[in-house]
């Protein structure tokens, strides 16, 4: 997994340059900011090492029991591997065709389960179709033809309503990173952020923007992001705008020309992810090896900092198991059990 965030470099770089004309006028601003001055409480936890080759792997997300591995480097776009032994159960979906063939590989979190067979929709964007696949027998159930023309790369999705998905997207004609949600029969997205949430934090000048890709919570129709490159997290209620807020961390922010010259050392947050209740933000800034999990509730209470003593870079949560996962760059899984803290 040498080439872990290779590709991701390359693009944050190239939008260093991309949003360099981007101006407050354009930015969509989260008025209600909150500082964290300090997490009530910390623990150190260490993780297990998992037996599992993580070769071409660049994400990891899961559903169930499973752990899925996005490979899209490799002959197979997803390796489907289980959380109780590590075994790898399929290698069964395949890369689309074309010069967009990479582009299917959006962070996927759009899981289904119906009787044994677990379905996973996908943005194909060579073909320009949305696909359901059931990832158990490789079979595609559903294919609606759609534009995706104006948008250029989903960085993850969501099921928000039976005709919805929410989509984390990039879209190049005004350079911004957007939210939305996306028709799932004729690929309309209704966009309800305008360029990157919350990143007008005042006084940052050009510091550069770009979030994690989000995570959602269908119940209350929220979702957090993380800014990459500032101590920020935004936490966003879409049926009531006016209550959404963004929470500074830490003075940890950085200009453009500053992430330009050592982009991934430079990273604030890294990867979040969430549950019903909480929201888990990883963070890997002031720590040269290892990483800390900032846990707060969707109201932006802290609630713990956990040190993590293996340089993770993403991470997958299962709520029901209360059991996180984190690869690192070195294609090493790490599982962490969060039962011993209480939340």
């Amino acid at each position: 997994m040498k080439h872990f965030l290779f590709a991701k470099s390359i693009k944050l770089i190239m939008l260093v340059f991309l949003l360099a004309g981007c101006n407050q006028e354009n930015v969509f601003n989260v008025e209600k900011k909150y500082i964290i001055s300090d997490f009530p409480e910390s623990k150190t936890i260490e993780g297990v090492e998992l037996e599992v080759d993580l070769l071409g792997v660049t994400d990891i997300s899961g559903y169930d029991s499973l752990i899925y591995l996005n490979t899209p480097k490799l002959e197979k776009m997803y390796r489907i591997v289980s959380q109780n032994t590590g075994e790898t159960l399929a290698e069964r979906i395949t890369r689309g065709q074309g010069p967009n063939e990479l582009l299917n590989s959006f962070r996927p979190k759009l899981y289904e389960k119906i009787g044994d067979d677990i379905y996973m929709t996908i943005i194909d964007y060579a073909e320009k179709k949305i696909r359901k696949v059931n990832i158990n027998k490789e079979r595609i159930l559903d294919s609606i033809n759609i534009d995706v023309s104006h948008i250029q790369g989903i960085y993850g999705a969501h099921k928000y309503d039976n005709e919805h998905l929410f989509v984390d997207y990039l879209q190049l004609d005004t350079l911004g990173q957007r939210y939305g949600l996306m028709n799932v029969d004729n690929g309309n997205v209704m966009t309800f952020s305008q360029k990157i949430d919350g990143a007008d934090i005042g006084g940052l000048g050009n510091s550069y923007l770009l979030a994690t890709a989000p995570t959602f919570n269908s119940t209350k129709k929220k979702y957090a992001s993380a800014m990459t490159f500032l101590s920020q997290i935004n936490i966003l209620d879409i049926n009531n705008p006016d209550k959404s807020f963004c929470l500074i961390t830490s003075d940890h922010n950085l200009t453009m020309s500053q992430v330009a010259k050592s982009s991934e050392r430079k990273r604030f947050y890294t990867d979040i992810e969430s549950d019903e209740n909480l929201i888990y933000a990883l963070t890997q800034a002031g720590r040269q090896t290892g990483r800390a999990l900032h846990v707060l509730d969707w109201d932006g209470k802290p609630k713990i900092e956990i040190r993590i003593n293996e340089p993770i870079e993403r991470i997958y949560f299962n709520s029901k198991t209360n059991t996180l996962y984190g690869i690192t760059y070195n294609e090493n899984l790490y599982v962490y059990d969060l039962k011993m803290l209480g939340y």
